[in-house]
């Protein structure tokens, strides 16, 4: 190579390098991009989806995020997951999911419904999680028709849309509560609970299919709502009618003297026990359609397979649009698990149907409820 080359390559190379430095430092000193505003964005706390790992997380998330928008601070309020269709003004036990009175404190006018649509976040769950919640069932019923196995599915996305908030307010409740039958039965019955409200909405299930068109078009056959989207091979169907995903609580007691007024006390959401109980203590609910006869069968059922649980003698009648279309043998902590179970295997012999559910109410441990299925009409 001539000296002539050789001067012009390092030239050349010094050029390089220069223009590399330049680009390199108007790099890093660029100004920062304009952030966008955070009103209309998620933060941490309020996450596009949240992931939940277990059935108790689930439940708490539900309970934990209506009070957080509605009731935080609040002393005379607390929310549970909606396990039944309980009307507003309806009396519970202190303990556990069995109603006290449908009628005493039933409000003569309803509230309205009040839009609340960025109530819930969307939630991420197993699909093992969203059978367990029994929430959505309509989709999950259209999901099974129209071919799609969700056993073989390991993740769903759960979202309430079109929510609504049905609540008193408290010039209501003290209506209630200080007059007539309502506020009789309060003063005898300390640390009963009423149904004050509910969060409603529709649920929709979003899960990824092979074939999401083609599910889309069976779903349509059968009346339900859905809507596919192939680039992400996943289909989402919604319930036709909303219904109650969390309830709204007040629980009472009487003051020191009977005519005392009634002061409203703050409910647990949920109470998870790990200690295992030494005895199954176990309650029937029946339709009121039903004949008795079935419910003093299981009862009779009960006592001869499994002699160290106590069951109660005494058969509750409930309306038949507060009972499940299948038996459930209903459980509150997870230390009971093996109890609802082993109460399972007894009863399948006569309701082959059914399943064992998980109630996120506080609830003494070995507590059992056993809900004989709705008579059809």
């Amino acid at each position: 190579m001539t000296s002539f080359l050789k001067s012009a390559f390092v030239a050349l190379t010094v050029i390089l390098v220069l223009l590399g430095v330049m680009i390199a430092w108007h790099y890093l000193h660029r100004p920062s991009p304009v952030q966008p505003s955070s009103a209309g964005s998620k933060t941490a706390d309020d996450p596009v989806t949240q992931q939940v790992d277990s059935f108790d997380a689930f439940q708490l998330a539900l309970a934990s995020r209506v009070m957080q928008k509605l009731g935080e601070g609040s002393d005379d309020m607390s929310a549970i997951v909606a396990t039944a269709a309980f009307p507003i003004g309806t009396l519970l036990r202190p303990k556990g999911a069995i109603p006290a009175d449908w009628d005493y404190c039933k409000p003569s006018t309803l509230p309205s419904p009040i839009p609340a649509i960025r109530l819930f976040p969307s939630y991420s769950l197993s699909t093992k999680i969203a059978l367990d919640a029994n929430l959505g069932a309509q989709a999950l019923e259209g999901l099974t028709s129209a071919g799609v196995n969700l056993k073989h599915t390991s993740d769903v996305k759960y979202e309430i849309t079109e929510t609504k908030i049905q609540i008193l307010d408290d010039e209501s409740i003290e209506g209630l509560i200080g007059n007539g039958k309502c506020s009789q039965y309060l003063s005898h019955h300390p640390g009963t609970r009423l149904i004050r409200g509910w969060v409603v909405g529709k649920v929709t299930f979003s899960v990824k299919v092979d074939n999401p068109a083609s599910v889309q078009a069976k779903l349509a056959k059968g009346g339900f709502k859905a809507s596919d989207n192939p680039d992400s091979h996943t289909i989402s169907v919604s319930d036709a009618d909303s219904e109650p995903i969390v309830e709204l609580v007040s629980q009472f007691k009487m003051l020191s003297k009977a005519t005392a007024p009634l002061k409203a006390e703050p409910v647990k959401t949920a109470s998870v026990e790990t200690t295992a109980p030494a005895q199954a203590h176990i309650y029937i609910e029946q339709d009121v359609r039903d004949s008795k006869s079935n419910g003093v069968e299981v009862v009779a059922l009960l006592n001869s397979k499994w002699p160290h649980a106590r069951v109660e003698p005494r058969v509750e009648q409930i309306p038949s649009d507060k009972v499940p279309e299948d038996g459930q043998v209903r459980f509150f902590n997870d230390s009971d698990s093996s109890f609802a179970q082993k109460c399972l295997d007894i009863l399948r012999a006569k309701y082959p149907d059914m399943r064992a559910v998980r109630i996120g109410l506080a609830s003494p441990s070995g507590q059992l409820e056993v809900w004989l299925p709705r008579v059809a009409k």
